[in-house]
C-alpha cells in the first residue's frame, strides 16, 4: 500500500505538470505512419503528441499499430526533434531527430519487445503554422520512414 499513495502522488503531479506546461507550450497532435525496413520489415500506423518546451526542441511521442511478418506489430517512440526554422508559416522546415523505439513485431505470441535508437532527418510543411504534413528517414529498427500531418496550437498567439 506504500507504493500505492507514491503511484498515485506521481500521476497526480505529472498531470499537474503536464497540464501547466500544455497551458504555456504549443501542442501539437496528429496521425502518423513508420516503416522499417530490415531482416523482418514493420510497418505501422497510429497517433502523435508533441510539446514545444522550447522554441527550437519539440519531444514527440507516438504509438502506431500494424504489421510485420504476418503478425501484428505495435510500435512506440519517444523522440527529441530540433528545428531549424519553427516559426516559418510558409514553406518548408528542417529537423533532426533522435530517440528511442519499442516495437513488438508479434503481437500478442509473447515475443519479447525490442528498444532501438532512432536517428534521422524529417521535413515538414509550415512548422509555424497551425497544420501540415511531414516525412522522415533514418534509422531506428532498420532503414525507417516516417510520414504524417499534425495540428498545431500556438497559445501564445491566442487573443
Amino acid at each position: 500500500m506504500s507504493g500505492g499513495w507514491r503511484f498515485g502522488l506521481g500521476l497526480m503531479l505529472a498531470n499537474l505538470c503536464a497540464s501547466s506546461l500544455s497551458a504555456q507550450r504549443p501542442v501539437e497532435v496528429g496521425i502518423n505512419g513508420v516503416a522499417t525496413f530490415a531482416a523482418t520489415d514493420l510497418g505501422v500506423a497510429g497517433l502523435y503528441g508533441a510539446l514545444r518546451p522550447g522554441e527550437r526542441v519539440r519531444v514527440a511521442l507516438t504509438l502506431g499499430l500494424g504489421a510485420a511478418a504476418h503478425a501484428t506489430a505495435i510500435r512506440g517512440e519517444l523522440l527529441g526533434h530540433f528545428l531549424l526554422s519553427p516559426r516559418a508559416t510558409a514553406g518548408v522546415g528542417v529537423y533532426g531527430l533522435g530517440g528511442v523505439a519499442l516495437a513488438n513485431a508479434a503481437f500478442p505470441s509473447g515475443r519479447e519487445a525490442r528498444g532501438y535508437l532512432v536517428l534521422g532527418l524529417g521535413l515538414e510543411s509550415r512548422p509555424g503554422a497551425e497544420a501540415g504534413w511531414a516525412i522522415e528517414a533514418g534509422v531506428g529498427g532498420g532503414i525507417r520512414i516516417g510520414l504524417g500531418y499534425r495540428w498545431r496550437w500556438f497559445p501564445s498567439r491566442q487573443p
